[in-house]
């Protein structure tokens, strides 16, 4: 399941940025299912490919998009504010890898906060702020990024680029060492806040009906603050998603 969030999440905010903000009371639901190849920094944790479904909804006041729950605070058209829960699945269990043997499990949590759109013939630019709601890691995260969508019917194309600012909290919860974690070649470690980059496709096909084809991709740099981890063995993350969506 926390794999299953993690490459969902990504998805999201790589699909997200392309869309516009809807103005009337007519909801839209798309849902369907999909494959991911996941890939994870840690050492010892392999790729994975695994069934997932996904949904999106929207309306006037609500919208889901995975793992990430908005109520519209206001739009405009070209400017949309919503305050956001979101899902996060970072972290592992220590029986995830004999790497992590000794580790204490790092937990899901759920972060809440606002985030904003600017939309327009030029494309989409989404920034967000959120923050733990549960007490799990006790830290704050900021995204911006943007996007345009390209569009040869039935083909839709969207590049995305952005940066994402974690707090020390956050790094230290999910990639540090504590003191009585310390083992034979894994040494205490303290990192500190970090801002990483990354850099996304997707791709739609309308099939001609309530179907359509899509697929995304995301790549992420991870700075030296995660990389340098003793528990980290990786300098990016790579995750890919392909499924059948469905609108009803």
């Amino acid at each position: 399941m926390r794999k299953t969030g993690i490459v969902l999440s990504l998805i999201i905010s790589t699909v997200s940025l392309g869309q516009t903000p809807q103005q009337d009371t007519t909801p839209t639901l798309q849902a369907g299912p999909g494959v991911v190849i996941s890939g994870k920094p840690y050492k010892g944790m392999d790729s994975d490919v695994f069934p997932i479904g996904i949904v999106f909804y929207e309306s006037r006041l609500w919208s889901i998009r995975g793992t990430e729950l908005g109520y519209r605070l206001f739009n405009d058209g070209a400017f949309d504010l919503k305050a956001i829960a979101r899902w996060r699945f970072d972290g592992y269990d220590e029986d995830d890898s004999s790497s992590l043997d000794g580790m204490a499990n790092r937990h899901m949590t759920v972060d809440g906060g606002v985030s904003a759109s600017w939309y327009g013939d030029w494309g989409a630019i989404t920034a967000s702020f959120v923050n733990d709601l549960l007490g799990e890691h006790d830290g704050q995260e900021v995204r911006a990024g943007y996007s345009r969508r390209f569009t040869w019917a039935p083909v839709t194309v969207t590049p995305s680029i952005g940066l994402r600012w974690q707090s020390d909290q956050v790094i230290r919860y999910y990639y540090g060492v504590e003191g009585d974690e310390v083992r034979p070649g894994r040494t205490w470690y303290r990192p500190n806040d970090t801002v990483t980059p990354y850099a996304g496709i997707s791709l739609s096909y309308d099939l001609q009906g309530p179907w359509s084809i899509f697929a995304s991709m995301r790549y992420e740099w991870l700075t030296s603050d995660i990389a340098d981890s003793p528990i980290v063995d990786d300098h990016h993350t790579l995750s890919f998603f392909a499924g059948l969506l469905y609108e009803f």
